[in-house]
């Protein structure tokens, strides 16, 4: 008798068999084959006769699944669905097999080859052996020399055809070979080096030898094949062995100066107009602006010239010299100090005139050359120096206005009627082109009574004499309780002043003369 719909076998009514009896007649056969039937229907504990047709389980549970164990009935398999086998371990379920693959977790290690491809979360290590450079651990099936091992502790290499080519260790990551992006050189709306969730900010590649860097889709920076940098923009080609930064802007390029973060100074730069312009590259000035006018340069020759503390009052001289022009708001317009402390001197408008002052003493403007004082005006007026007596400086010539004084013994010559010369030392004085000379000396005559005697007398300070007015002075001369009195006047034949007296008597007495000149 089959089983029914619910694969219940239920025993034929009745029983046919006698007991004590040997089962023979025909009658008895059909049933006996149908109990044959269902039995060979049976697997049998050892195993050993198994099914010929498909094996079916129960759908079941994750905490019941269909097949499962005597000792463990909540771990098995079972069916979530078509096309899922779901297999459960003591009551929670672990993952399931699907035609994707794998799909759950993996617990405990896994060892040995894997095959097929596994989705969704491994837990636990998967351990593999170290491999080596020509044997990776971890490689493809028909390409055994390309894949991922370990060269040693905390390092994982990859290798391409049996060559390493990267390897990461504990905080580093090498490449045996430059890391190429190939073939996508990128654009500047997609870089070739990029950012998850940014795309269009990254770097990437101008062309031959170029390089760009983006950000929201706009080239911002570049570098070109000869090493020109620009900023916002193309830089600029200089010739062989220059390389330059071009800063590319809509209306005024900006160098903002922080440190720390913290905003110092910021310096705009422009060509033309208000800002700082830096001078060009071959042979050019140094300059600077402000406020759309130049207050600054300095020259290709590189002397300064500077307008300080407001806008040029009169146009650069050309001229190779110098030029520092102070605008000042107060009386000060410059102050002199020493290792920062302490005036040594001001530079001042009180209004009409210009005044320097020096507080070497209080009141006191000296002049210095060489660390030493030489010329000095008193807070009274009063005007001295430390070397206008015997200046070791030559004072000769019309062109530098001198102010000296020092001594000399003139040479004494007889133009008419003198004998006996002889010279004292006389002193002198020069102030501008205008020199004082007085002075001693002994004279006798070679003829008495009312006889003409003339003397010329050399120069302290060389000078032409266009006639007798470039000299003038007078003398007396010393005769008993008399006085000879003379007169000084310009040899222009000679060049020296001559003393002419009408003397009384031979004798060789003393002569005080004084004179004045004019440089020429």
């Amino acid at each position: 008798m089959p089983r029914d719909g619910s694969g219940t076998y239920t025993l034929p009514a009745g029983n046919p068999v006698v007991d004590g009896t040997i089962i023979e007649t025909t009658w008895a056969n059909p049933t006996m084959s149908d109990i044959a039937v269902q039995l060979n229907n049976v697997l049998t504990r050892d195993g050993v006769l198994g099914p010929n047709l498909p094996f079916k389980f129960i759908a079941g549970s994750i905490a019941a699944p269909g097949a499962t164990f005597a000792a463990a009935p909540s771990t098995g398999f079972y069916w979530p669905g078509a096309g899922q086998l779901g297999v459960s371990i003591v009551a929670a379920s672990v993952g399931t097999f699907q035609a994707t693959g794998w799909n759950g977790a993996v617990v405990g290690n896994v060892t040995g080859n894997v095959t097929g491809n596994v989705t969704g979360n491994i837990t636990g290590n998967v351990v593999v052996p170290l491999g080596a450079v020509g044997a990776p651990s971890i490689s493809f099936s028909g390409d055994s020399n390309t894949g991922m091992w370990s060269a040693g502790a905390d390092i994982i290499t990859w290798s391409a055809g049996g060559v390493a080519g990267m390897q990461l260790g504990a905080n580093q990551l090498t490449f045996a070979s430059p890391w190429v992006i190939a073939p996508w050189l990128g654009a500047v709306g997609t870089p070739s080096y990029t950012f998850n969730g940014d795309l269009n900010t990254g770097m990437y590649s101008l062309g031959a030898d170029q390089i760009a860097w983006a950000t929201a889709g706009v080239k911002r920076f570049e570098v070109s094949a000869a090493g020109d940098m620009g900023i916002g923009g193309t830089p600029n080609a200089y010739g062989a062995g220059i390389t330059a930064l071009t800063i590319n802007a809509a209306t005024v390029p900006l160098i903002d100066l922080n440190i720390a973060g913290v905003r110092q100074a910021t310096f705009d730069m422009n060509i033309s107009g208000g800002g700082l312009l830096l001078g060009t590259i071959v042979n050019q000035a140094l300059c600077f602006y402000q406020n759309a006018g130049e207050v600054g340069r300095f020259a290709a020759t590189g002397r300064p010239e500077f307008y300080v503390g407001g806008t040029a009052t009169s146009p650069f001289s050309a001229a190779n010299r110098s030029i520092v022009q102070i605008n000042g708001v107060s009386n000060t317009l410059l102050s002199l100090t020493k290792t920062g402390v302490g005036a040594l001197g001001y530079l001042y408008h009180d209004g009409t005139d210009m005044s320097l002052n020096n507080s070497v003493a209080a009141g006191i403007l000296s002049f210095m050359t060489n660390t030493t004082i030489r010329l000095t005006v008193t807070a009274d007026g009063r005007f001295y120096g430390t070397a206008l007596h015997n200046n070791a400086g030559a004072v000769t010539g019309t062109a530098n206005q001198y102010i000296a004084s020092g001594t000399y013994t003139p040479t004494l010559t007889n133009v008419a009627n003198a004998t006996g010369l002889v010279s004292a030392s006389f002193q002198w004085i020069r102030v501008g082109n205008v020199v004082s000379v007085s002075g001693v000396f002994t004279t006798g005559t070679t003829l008495a009574a009312n006889t003409t005697t003339q003397i010329g007398i050399s120069l302290p300070i060389a000078s032409g004499f266009a006639g007798q007015a470039s000299c003038g002075g007078a003398g007396v001369r010393q005769n008993g309780g008399a006085r000879e009195a003379g007169l000084v006047y310009g040899d222009s034949g000679n060049n020296r002043a001559q003393f002419e007296f009408s003397s009384t008597n031979t004798a060789a007495v003393i002569v005080s003369i004084k004179f004045q000149y004019v440089v020429l």
